[in-house]
């Protein structure tokens, strides 16, 4: 159709009359009426007249426009969506009570936000009811048996909520058991889970606790929202920035009424604390910060127990926590727990934190200072430090200096700290004033320690193998990298024994994924006889002064003598590698070891007592336990605590069937299924007939005996400290050598096979001796070079006291040495 101009303008002259009258006539019918409020439109706002789409359009922009009657909007004209969100008399759906009550609210993007809600404090398991034990008393003791059971396999496996559910679901499919038919993995554990947590909201802005009363925040010039939000859904109370605690008292407690607890720890108990930033996503920045304590007063070899953690709280977010908000209810409760204590049995229990065990980062964060590569980075000492040019850039080194370092205390910190708040500008390192100081008795200074995990291992030994191995340093007399190859030969040779878990791994491509205990094995074992021979004297001197003063510092009994000579040795080692690796490789880990690191085993004790090795490794049991994408902060706190209950409560389980199976998903390693009991040992696995005249004659000189013994063979026997010890007749275990032993005159051998002598009831060992040759460096003590003798003998069983390394991968130093400890801290 063809339109000329004039036509054209026409009928856009109609159409427009033809819109207009339309709107004349829907407006029309949008006035007001008698009462006032405007009709025709089911989603006619009543204030305003604006029309909207859709209902949930609607119900927004009176939640904006007109949020002073958003009460009256919700109760007139919301329509049934989500009702029950704002009426509790309204149905909920099926589907949504199914999802709330069963599946993880983590992994439900809709549900997300929904989690923080005040009445649904829920973890990842489910609603709060998880959190209480209320259905404690009403199940049967068959009933908690195999609940512990269930709740222990899925701890083991770290199964999510949907996995758990699938696996009750599963069990009631293929057990026609009762006591199943109508549980879910949410009840199961919620019986084992019997603490609440305290929650506080804080500021994400400046990092200020929020009241129970106020939504805004009252720090003067911040205005942050508590709660996820417009101002206008803060009633919704949806947590946006929040932590969780469990007091230390509630669980010092039960620990303390356990079985003669009480009566073995005393009453006054002293703690070690721990706080250290946890990775939980590889594809963002949220982290966790749990705040961990131990029990000084308890064994070595129970102090890290699941049962006997004390696990205070969760901190996850971005970036690092406010720690004066979020340690500042621990500063009080330390507080009032050393001056009332607790009560527990009618006894006055005062406890008393005696040390804090960080990393560098961390340490910073929490005494409010620098960083270690910062001026004045140092906790203990005000040593500046100097910046050196190194690369492409700059980095400050500690340098030994001419005169005597002034030591930092109380009074000096406290001082620079009110003049650092006062000028905005640090002062010898100091920013502000640390919570810790709000412990009325603690001296930070003395109670943060350079943490030997960190700082040794993951920071000394490894910038040591980074300057012998990376090309970089290719022109430097202590270069190694054209050796790797055979220190790699020699490092793969090595047999370590049971003790210590990791096997030898290569340097060449995998350095960067050790793990710190590889490093520690490396340290006081394996570097000097691998590199012995391919490293400068000079060089070999400054590696043996650290690894004796280390190893000195990791004994059980350390002397005023140990001490001293340790303490000369590391001094030696940090002069000799500034003037061997350069001022500039002279970070704040080797300044520790120099100048403070002795100082601190005479405070605290040895290394092990208050490394990280223990908490790290809970800290890896937390990123394993955790499902899902949201908050799972309190989904974890109750998972720890479960797992605390049932290893206090394994032993109490009737079947015995159930009982092993729930100890071996709660333990890790392997166990000794076969043992026979002797008068003198424990022998593992079978036992063989001999029927050998010449080990008859022997057997008969040694015990005396006038008859012909009657005689059996084993590899391996469990001696009565614990330790297992093989032999050469042992053929399982080709990648360790367990069987090089130290004997209660001194003397070291080699176990060839044990004999048990069924009239005596006596177990004997067939050995060789190992002839002390000499010192592999004439500076490090305790790893002895030696050589086999080719006469056998036999030792009663009683005269092996401990098992020792065997370390023969480099044949021209083949070498024996004790463990510095056997709390396992060493392994």
């Amino acid at each position: 159709m063809n339109l000329n101009i004039h036509e054209l303008f026409s009928l856009c002259i109609i159409i427009f009359c033809s819109e207009v009258f339309v709107t004349f006539q829907m407006a029309s019918i949008l006035m007001p009426d008698q009462n006032g409020t405007k009709t025709g439109h089911p989603w006619a706002c009543t204030i305003c007249g604006q029309i909207l789409s859709r209902k949930q359009r609607l119900q927004t922009h009176m939640e904006r426009k007109h949020p002073e009657i958003i009460n009256d909007f919700d109760g007139q004209v919301r329509g049934p969506y989500k009702r029950y969100e704002v009426d509790e008399t309204a149905p909920v759906p099926k589907r949504t009570r199914m999802r709330h009550n069963s599946e993880p609210q983590f992994e439900h993007s809709r549900l997300e936000e929904d989690c923080h809600a005040e009445q649904d404090c829920s973890d990842g398991y489910g609603a709060a009811d998880t959190m209480n034990n209320q259905d404690t008393t009403a199940s049967s003791h068959c009933d908690r048996d195999k609940y512990m059971a269930v709740l222990s396999y899925v701890n083991k496996m770290k199964l999510s909520a949907t996995a758990s559910e699938n696996l009750i679901r599963l069990l009631k499919l293929l057990v026609n058991d009762k006591d199943f038919e109508n549980i879910s993995a949410t009840h199961i554990r919620s019986v084992f889970t019997d603490v609440q947590p305290v929650t506080i909201d804080y500021c994400g802005k400046c990092g200020g606790a929020f009241s129970s009363d106020v939504c805004v925040c009252q720090t003067e010039g911040c205005n942050e929202l508590r709660y996820i939000g417009p101002l206008n859904k803060q009633h919704q109370k949806r947590r946006k920035c929040y932590f969780s605690f469990v007091p230390i008292a509630q669980q010092l407690e039960e620990i303390l009424k356990r079985d003669r607890v009480l009566q073995k720890l005393g009453d006054s108990l002293t703690l070690t604390m721990n706080t250290d930033g946890v990775p939980l996503y590889n594809s963002s920045s949220v982290s966790l910060w749990p705040v961990l304590f131990i029990i000084n007063n308890l064994p070595p070899t129970e102090r890290f127990l699941p049962q006997n953690l004390l696990i205070w709280g969760l901190w996850q977010g971005c970036g690092k926590p406010c720690f004066k908000t979020y340690l500042k209810p621990l500063v009080e409760e330390l507080n009032v727990l050393f001056t009332d204590g607790i009560q527990v049995n009618d006894v006055s229990v005062k406890i008393t934190l005696t040390c804090c065990t960080m990393d560098l980062q961390a340490k910073a964060q929490v005494m409010e200072m620098v960083q270690h590569n910062g001026e004045y980075g140092c906790v203990t000492c005000e040593d500046p430090g100097r910046m050196y040019k190194q690369g492409k850039g700059h980095c400050r080194g500690f340098p030994l200096n001419d005169s005597p370092l002034a030591l930092r205390s109380p009074d000096t910190v406290l001082s620079n700290a009110e003049e650092a708040m006062n000028t905005n500008v640090s002062v010898k390192g100091i920013k502000s004033v640390s919570v810790l100081f709000g412990i009325q008795y603690l001296d930070p200074i003395v109670a943060c320690v350079p943490d030997y995990m960190h700082g040794v291992l993951l920071g000394t030994t490894k910038k040591l193998l980074s300057l012998w191995l990376n090309k970089a340093s290719a022109k430097e007399a202590y270069y190694l990298g054209n050796d790797v190859k055979e220190i790699d030969r020699r490092l793969l040779q090595m047999k370590p024994v049971d003790s210590i878990t990791r096997l030898p791994r290569r340097l060449e491509g995998n350095m960067s994924h050790w793990k710190a205990s590889e490093f520690q094995h490396w340290l006081l074992f394996y570097s000097v006889p691998c590199v012995n021979g391919l490293l400068k004297k000079e060089y070999m001197d400054n590696l043996g002064f650290l690894v004796d003063g280390i190893y000195l510092l990791l004994g059980d009994a350390i002397t005023e003598d140990d001490l001293l000579r340790a303490e000369m040795s590391l001094a030696k080692f940090q002069l000799s590698f500034e003037t061997l690796y350069g001022p500039q490789n002279c970070g704040l880990n080797v300044h520790n070891i120099g100048c403070h690191l002795a100082q601190y085993v005479q405070h605290h004790g040895p290394l092990w007592a208050w490394s990280c090795f223990g908490f790290e490794d809970l800290n890896g049991f937390l990123i394993k336990s955790s499902h899902g994408t949201g908050d799972v902060s309190t989904q974890l706190l109750s998972t720890l605590f479960a797992r605390k209950q049932l290893c206090r409560e394994v032993e109490n389980i009737q079947s015995a069937e159930l009982k092993q199976f729930t100890m071996d998903m709660l333990t890790t390693g392997r166990r000794i299924k076969s043992l026979t009991q002797c008068s003198n040992c424990q022998i593992a696995g079978k036992l063989h007939e001999v029927n050998d005249d010449i080990t008859s004659r022997h057997v008969m000189e040694v015990l005396n005996l006038s008859i012909k013994p009657a005689l059996c063979c084993a590899s391996r026997i469990r001696l009565p400290s614990g330790q297992v010890i093989t032999s050469r007749s042992y053929k399982k275990q080709q990648k360790r050598v367990c069987y090089a032993i130290l004997t209660t005159k001194g003397e070291l051998s080699i176990v060839n096979q044990y004999l048990y002598e069924s009239h005596t009831d006596s177990c004997l060992a067939n050995i060789n001796r190992l002839e002390i040759v000499g010192f592999v460096s004439p500076h490090v003590r305790h790893l002895l070079q030696v050589k086999e003798s080719s006469v056998q003998e036999l030792i009663p069983v009683n005269d092996i006291m401990e098992q020792v390394l065997l370390l023969d991968g480099n044949a021209e130093t083949v070498c024996v040495s004790r463990l510095p400890n056997l709390h396992g801290m060493c392994g």
